[in-house]
């Protein structure tokens, strides 16, 4: 009778995946990462450098322009006269229509290399901006990472006192048979009752947990989900193997995202400080322009139809700032001051980002001590379960004790299972910590 209760309780439990979904961790991973707004706002930010670059490399090609211009000049003394040239002004003493079309071709020739630091941080900032995508999805990653472990916590913690319950019954009506014969105490079947209630309220608070942590999973993936047939694996088959000891994991800041980013503001303020050195320099642009126009006394498309004239133009020409009332000189101060500013703050994070890592490491190494611990507790029920079992088989116990130490094994089992989420999730976030779980997991 005992062995059929216990086969329906498992079977209620293990069976009840044939109306369940089961779910794996890299595939939620993966759903979130592709769900993210955050995340598609950094992917649109790296497109974007890539235009803005393309941009400030349009500076190392020449520029090519066509200028049109009809223009009707009057001499209001309707006499004719010298042309006068004001500045830039050509003023024309004669009643006529003109056109004229320019083809002009400019180029940068030389500016103390002011372009190319340009270019190179339109360059740096894409790299920024890919750093700060690889830090928001590790720390997606790691929320993700965290709900999951309560998942499987409350799915583990439901199945085990499920089957306990079966078990408390069972014992609960052994020990009512003892008592009503006279063999047991009325206080002994109270314990059983109490086991039950104990075991039923774990199930309830692990389905709280287990729906609150699905309500909080369904804001990353957009997908519903239903606590009560929510299956989920253990991490996707991560396994963590022997190599997995203290030594084996360290954090190199100089790789970190957070080190990449502060780099490159570092290298661009630097950049930036340059150019600024380099505006008070002479910037030389060579340019030539080649020209058709025609005008005509009495109608302005005569002038259009003859345009047949032309000319062509070269020349360069020097650029040089001489006075700016000493703007360029506080603009080199202030970014002296940022740069110092961009150093202290790296050194803030850095620091920061390697408390964090250390936390963490302290925490794996705690869950693996932990682990170990509880895989020799495990194997101490397990080798009393099984001599239970062989007593029980020769009749030599009766099936009190027997319940009871399946019981204990069953508790000892979850307790092992419990601490080896822990210290799993904890490897996974020591991996992406040290940017080598995104490839692996």
């Amino acid at each position: 009778m005992l062995k059929i209760i216990l086969a329906l309780a498992v079977i209620l439990v293990f069976n009840a995946s044939a109306y369940a979904k089961k779910y794996n961790f890299n595939d939620i991973l993966d759903q979130s990462v592709n769900n993210s707004f955050q995340l598609k706002a950094a992917d649109y930010n790296i497109k974007l450098r890539a235009q803005i670059s393309k941009e400030v490399r349009s500076e190392y090609f020449p520029t090519l322009s066509v200028v049109y211009d009809n223009q009707y000049t009057k001499n209001l003394k309707d006499e004719t006269g010298q042309n006068q040239i004001v500045g830039d002004t050509l003023i024309s003493s004669n009643t006529l229509y003109k056109n004229v079309l320019r083809f002009r071709a400019q180029y940068n020739l030389f500016d103390f290399g002011v372009r190319g630091k340009k270019y190179a941080m339109s360059k740096s900032d894409i790299e920024k901006e890919a750093a700060i995508y690889k830090r928001m999805r590790r720390e997606l990653s790691e929320q993700i990472i965290g709900l999951y472990s309560e998942i499987i916590s409350a799915y583990k913690e439901k199945q085990c006192y499920t089957v306990l319950i079966a078990l408390y019954e069972e014992l609960f009506t052994t020990k009512e048979r003892l008592f009503v014969a006279g063999q047991s105490s009325k206080l002994n079947v109270m314990d059983e009752a109490v086991n039950i209630a104990r075991a039923e309220d774990r199930i309830k608070l692990a389905n709280i947990r287990m729906k609150q942590a699905l309500d909080k999973l369904s804001g990353f993936t957009y997908e519903e989900y239903d606590a009560n047939s929510f299956e989920p694996d253990d991490f996707g088959g991560f396994f963590v193997d022997a190599a997995n000891t203290d030594e084996a994991h360290a954090l190199i800041l100089d790789y970190t995202p957070e080190n990449k980013i502060y780099q490159v503001d570092l290298t661009n303020k630097a950049r930036e400080l340059s150019i600024k050195r380099r505006e008070v320099l002479p910037k030389v642009s060579v340019y030539s322009d080649y020209y058709f126009y025609g005008s005509d006394r009495t109608g302005m498309f005569k002038a259009v139809s003859d345009l047949t004239q032309s000319s062509f133009g070269a020349g360069f020409s020097i650029n040089m700032p001489l006075f700016d009332g000493f703007k360029n000189m506080a603009q080199r101060k202030r970014m002296k001051l940022e740069l110092e500013k961009i150093e202290c703050e790296k050194q803030h994070v850095l620091h920061e980002l390697m408390a964090q890592y250390n936390s963490i490491k302290s925490e794996w190494q705690g869950y693996r001590t932990e682990y170990e611990i509880q895989q020799k507790t495990l194997g101490l029920f397990r080798e009393k379960f099984d001599m239970i079992k062989r007593l029980d088989q020769e009749q030599l116990i009766g099936k009190e004790e027997y319940l009871s130490t399946e019981a204990d094994f069953v508790k000892q089992k979850l307790e092992t299972e419990l601490s080896y989420i822990k210290y799993v999730s904890a490897s996974i976030k020591l991996d992406i910590f040290e940017d080598n779980c995104l490839e692996r997991i």
